[in-house]
């Protein structure tokens, strides 16, 4: 399931890097999306 999450994660990020965003937003998704799954 984790595994799971991940990759729509890495999904929706990378479907925001190629309509326009940039890579530190990208990062920033990953970083705040790691960490509500921790919580």
């Amino acid at each position: 399931q984790g595994l799971e999450q991940a990759a729509h994660t890495f999904g929706i990020v990378r479907s925001l890097t190629l309509a326009g965003g940039s890579v530190e937003t990208a990062v920033e998704c990953l970083v705040i999306g790691s960490f509500h799954n921790s919580t």
